[in-house]
């Protein structure tokens, strides 16, 4: 892993960008000597698609967003008896 400034970053930024691009090394960009950035290679295959990330906790099932809210939602007895509860009128 190497260290580099800023100043040094912002002057020699192409010579950075192929070490790194080159998935040899990993550089630190530092400011005042504390590191601020991390650069590292992007791999492609570490992408995840947004969707299946967001919709992955609905498992094998094969179950729809719209057939999960469908299913948790509660039907209109239920929410006006949890609307009682709240405002303690039972």
């Amino acid at each position: 892993m190497k260290y580099v400034s800023v100043l040094e970053l912002r002057n020699n930024l192409a010579e950075i960008l192929t070490l790194v691009a080159s998935g040899n090394s990993s550089v630190v960009v530092t400011k005042h000597d504390k590191p601020v950035v991390i650069m590292k290679y992007y791999k492609e295959s570490s992408k995840e698609d947004p969707f299946l990330k967001f919709f992955g906790f609905l498992g094998p099932s094969k179950e729809t967003g719209e057939e999960f809210v469908n299913r948790v939602r509660r039907n209109k007895r239920e929410r006006d008896r949890v609307h009682k509860l709240r405002n303690r009128s039972i």
